[in-house]
């Protein structure tokens, strides 16, 4: 069967942090994103190739590949995969729930929020490891959720909370860190495990 087990797991060092540290939005929603992917033979979760060059968006029109950075304050953001399987059934699925939080409040922001409410869009998460996470794929994230709160103490926060949920086939997909097709530029840099990278704007800010 194609669900056969291939490994187990042994107890490894205890050299790992948690948290998030930066979130790449995509422009649109890309329907074609898996097709026009290549994923690593071995690792079948592992995207190698993102085919940032032949996106389309939802009507059929050729997409520029395009993500916004949104830089994340240290142990405010998480990102948690809810595993979701029915034997009498004989489904699985995954819940992919991203909680953001981006202190301060502008006019500029709140309107970005907005759009970002309305809208339907995969995304890229840097975690603290460096590691690289696809989450949103082949159905998108949507907004269920947020607030924006200007706090009642001094010393409270002024800004958004976003929560986004993606339900898809895998848990997430994984893109590698160690080989790729450019030189790293600075906001490149976490996507230059993809070989077509140089085809992807990267925009911060």
């Amino acid at each position: 069967m194609s669900c056969d087990l291939t490994k187990g797991f042994s107890v490894d060092c205890k050299d790992s942090i948690g948290g998030l540290k930066a979130v790449y939005l995509c422009k649109e929603y890309y329907p074609n994103m898996r097709n026009a992917a290549n994923f690593n033979v071995p690792n079948p979760l592992q995207m190698d190739t993102a085919g940032f060059a032949n996106y389309i968006d939802e009507v059929g029109s050729a997409a520029t590949a395009t993500v916004f950075k949104y830089a994340l304050r240290p142990g405010a953001s998480n990102l948690n995969t809810t595993i979701n399987s029915s034997s009498e059934n004989g489904t699985t699925f995954f819940t992919q729930t991203l909680s953001l939080t981006l202190p301060k409040l502008t006019v500029a922001q709140t309107n970005e929020i907005k759009l970002i409410c309305q809208s339907r869009v995969a995304v890229f998460i840097q975690d603290n490891m460096d590691n690289m996470f696809l989450i949103g794929m082949d159905n998108g994230c949507e907004t269920t959720g947020g607030t924006v709160v200007t706090g009642a103490a001094r010393g409270d926060m002024s800004g958004y909370t976003l929560t986004m949920v993606g339900e898809e086939l895998e848990p997430m997909i994984w893109l590698d860190r160690t080989t790729g097709g450019i030189t790293p530029t600075a906001l490149k840099a976490p996507f230059n495990g993809l070989t077509d990278a140089a085809d992807l704007t990267v925009t911060a800010g």
